[in-house]
């Protein structure tokens, strides 16, 4: 698993999201010739393959399976970032930690629990509330992670 870490100009750091198995890092600013917006930070060990971006760009058109594969991570990456939009717009702080919790379940991305690998404060980063209100919730609903 890995975390999408974006870091604004006064060095405050946000957390994007999180993704796992299958996802494509930085192909997408590749192929629109843009910077990365944010970097990536391993949690968990993983395997890693790597390309310079001339072969990606090369590559992808000429293979129709990588193409699949390709668009098929694209997909799931629009339907990961409406869900974070929703969730962050539409439901309570005890609801984002109870989703982020079950999202191993659920996910496309087939993740890990990530409050179990990630910072108390990085869990509270990644559902939009202060550490300390994470805490409120954590001791309200002791049950979370049963």
């Amino acid at each position: 698993m890995v975390k999408l870490v974006y870091i604004d100009p006064k060095g405050q750091e946000f957390i994007l999201g999180l993704r796992s198995e299958g996802w494509w890092i930085a192909s997408t600013q590749v192929l629109l010739d843009v910077p990365n917006l944010y970097t990536v930070e391993t949690l968990t060990p993983g395997l890693f393959s790597t390309m310079t971006a001339d072969d990606f760009s090369q590559q992808l058109p000429k293979n129709p399976r990588m193409m699949r594969h390709y668009l098929s991570s694209v997909c799931r990456e629009v339907v990961i970032q409406a869900k974070m939009h929703i969730m962050l717009e539409a439901t309570s702080a005890e609801n984002r930690l109870k989703q982020l919790i079950d999202e191993q379940e659920q996910s496309v991305w087939k993740t890990l629990d990530p409050t179990t690998i990630l910072r108390q404060a990085d869990v509270a980063k990644l559902i939009a509330v202060t550490p300390e209100h994470l805490s409120r919730i954590l001791h309200k609903h002791a049950n979370f992670h049963e």
